[in-house]
């Protein structure tokens, strides 16, 4: 054979393999679940074990033991004991449940009865915290009401000592413990006052220095311990509510005086008369 031939040959041979039709191998190469698989993933309805487990306890949990043909051993024996589907568990007049309890899948990690625990506790929190917002109110209001006693206190006091005719007392203990602690107050702020601009140092200078409030025979020029005076001691101990009534009593009484009113009436009898009563409400 010469050249020619063989190389003719060659090309029909290139040509044949080129051309051959190769089988479809789909059927032999993929598994019949692997098709399944496909076909499943290719309609969209490809579920895991977890999911369809999770479907079938979810319709069995949903659904009524009583619509069941034949009833489970639970059902028979409440049959027997007299439930009737529909009617109430229980006596006939009480409202009890209509339908058994329902089945809740616990699903956290958590021990029975931690759940309880947690949300007593944290009631028992906002309760705490409730009643020390009660708490700091009822204080701040106590505090108010206590400012505004011991204000009043003071401008009773002053009343007091306003009609007082006594004035030449230089000696605080002589002086009625229901407004001594007014005076006391004085004093001690006017000796601050002049012993921090040594005036105690310069006799001379501290007849020019004294306020008109105090200046000689008032209660002046004295040596005052409060420690050593009890009275005055046990009497500021009281509530602030006491010690304003005792002294609005000592200006009704010794000068048919009305706190509230702000006026002094001729007689007890003017006082009872025109004066609508002790208490500031009254007024």
């Amino acid at each position: 054979m010469d050249s020619q031939d063989e190389s003719t040959l060659l090309n029909e041979d290139d040509d044949d393999y080129l051309t051959m039709a190769l089988p479809d191998l789909s059927s032999s190469l993929i598994s019949t679940r692997e098709r399944k698989v496909y076909a499943q993933r290719e309609r969209g309805i490809c579920k895991s074990y977890q999911v369809r487990e999770h479907e079938r306890r979810k319709e069995a949990l949903s659904s009524s033991l009583m619509d069941f043909e034949k009833p489970s051993k639970a059902m028979t024996m409440m049959f027997k004991m007299g439930y009737r589907k529909g009617e109430a568990l229980g006596q006939k007049q009480s409202e009890g449940k209509l339908e058994p309890l329902e089945i809740n899948m616990k699903t956290d990690r958590l021990g029975i009865g931690h759940k309880t625990m947690q949300k007593q506790k944290i009631e028992q929190e906002i309760q705490k915290i409730r009643e020390n917002e009660i708490d700091y109110e009822s204080r701040m209001r106590l505090e108010r009401e206590k400012k505004y006693l011991e204000a009043k206190v003071l401008e009773a006091q002053k009343v007091c000592e306003n009609l007082d005719k006594k004035e030449s007392l230089d000696e605080p203990r002589k002086i009625n413990v229901l407004w001594r602690g007014l005076v006391v107050q004085r004093i001690e702020k006017e000796m601050e006052k002049r012993r921090r601009h040594g005036i105690f140092d310069r006799p001379e200078d501290s007849q020019d220095f004294l306020s008109d409030e105090i200046k000689p025979p008032r209660h002046t020029h004295i040596e005052w311990n409060e420690d050593e005076d009890m009275e005055l001691y046990a009497f500021n101990q009281l509530d602030p509510g006491i010690r304003l009534e005792k002294i609005l009593d000592f200006l009704r009484q010794n000068y048919n005086y009305c706190f509230w009113c702000g006026y002094a009436y001729q007689n007890e009898e003017e006082l009872s008369t025109y004066c609508p009563g002790k208490k500031e409400e009254d007024h």
